[in-house]
Order: C-alpha cells, then sequence, then structure tokens
C-alpha cells in the first residue's frame, strides 16, 4: 500500500508541490520540538504584522494552508517565526518562498531583509535582496536562499537552541504590496 506522501511525489516527480507535501507530512510525524532535515513554516504559522486586517493582507483560508499569505498593502513589512530544539553545532539555511504579482508596486530601491539568530543571545546575521528584481511575476523563488546559520553564530557552550527568523522592509515608509509568502523554510545543511 502507498503511503501518503508516496502518491504525492510519484504523481508530481519532484515538483514544488510534492515537495510541500512531504515537508507537511514529515512535520506532522515530528514532535513540535524537532527540526527534520528541511522544515517548512507555512504563513498560518508566521507572525505577520498587520495580517489580521484585511485592506493590507490576505490570508490563506483555514480550510486551505498550503495557499500563500498575500500582501495587499504595508508600510511596516515584518514576518518572523521559531523553530526549536535546533543543534548550534550543525549548519541551517533560513529563508523565505515568495512571489511577486503583476501588479507588485513600491518595491525599487527598498530591498528586504531576512535576519536570523540562535537562541536569545546569539549574534544577528543579516542578509538583504532585492525584490524588484523578481521576474516574471508569479515565479515563486527561495531568499535569501544561501544564508547559512552555524555553529558560529551560536552562544558558547549552548546545546539546543530556539532559531529566530523574519524578513524585514520598515526602513523605506514607502507603501508596498503584491508579495505572496508562500512559506519559509528552515535545512539542515552538510
Amino acid at each position: 500500500m502507498e503511503r501518503g506522501v508516496d502518491k504525492y511525489i510519484n504523481a508530481y516527480k519532484g515538483s514544488l508541490v510534492a515537495r510541500l507535501v512531504y515537508a507537511f507530512e514529515m512535520a506532522q510525524d515530528q514532535t513540535a520540538d524537532t527540526v527534520p532535515h528541511e522544515r517548512i513554516i507555512l504563513p498560518k504559522e508566521l507572525q505577520i504584522v498587520w495580517s489580521s486586517d484585511d485592506r493590507y493582507w490576505r490570508m490563506p483560508p483555514k480550510d486551505e494552508p498550503h495557499q500563500p499569505a498575500e500582501l495587499l498593502q504595508v508600510m511596516w513589512l515584518e514576518v518572523t517565526g521559531s523553530v526549536n530544539n535546533v543543534d548550534p553545532s550543525k549548519t541551517y539555511e533560513i529563508g523565505f518562498s515568495v512571489s511577486m504579482t503583476p501588479d507588485a508596486f513600491g518595491w525599487k530601491d527598498c530591498p528586504v531583509h531576512v535576519v536570523t539568530k540562535f537562541g536569545r543571545r546569539g549574534n544577528y546575521v543579516r542578509r538583504k535582496t532585492n525584490l524588484s528584481l523578481v521576474h516574471p511575476a508569479g515565479k515563486e523563488i527561495e531568499i535569501p536562499g544561501t544564508l547559512l546559520i552555524g555553529k558560529n553564530q551560536a552562544p558558547a557552550n549552548s546545546t539546543r537552541e530556539t532559531l529566530y527568523f523574519g524578513m524585514y522592509e520598515v526602513w523605506s515608509g514607502k507603501w508596498k504590496g503584491g508579495l505572496k509568502i508562500h512559506h519559509a523554510y528552515v535545512r539542515e545543511r552538510n
């Protein structure tokens, strides 16, 4: 008998949908305090400032949690999350899977910053990405894609820590919209 995830992988062979379904089912098999080799964090699990106000965000319906969160318009972009029980002796890639709508606006000269740190006493690591260069509209990309956090950023003598991360654009004071956040990810790297 084919396990649920196997039928999706066989049907979609390596597609993003298969990867998301696999990661989601793997996350269901894990306790909340563990990180598999790849953890997908859906929009409903992220803290998105202004997400409860439908003038600013279109959030996925409860019965369709795999749908992206769509930014309609904000000046203050702040999306944060965390993953517990991370091993600071390992290296992780942290980022967001996003796309832009055809009518996206306000991103010129407004790079987003992805910021991460291990534990409350860890050092911040940041990387900025220019979303105005994301083409074509609707194409899903990963940002920052190469941000690696490892033992050199963890506090000394730490064993297990919480990994904090976020995506921000709070400095320009410009209105922006048309960003879709599909998910955040934390991947263990070798």
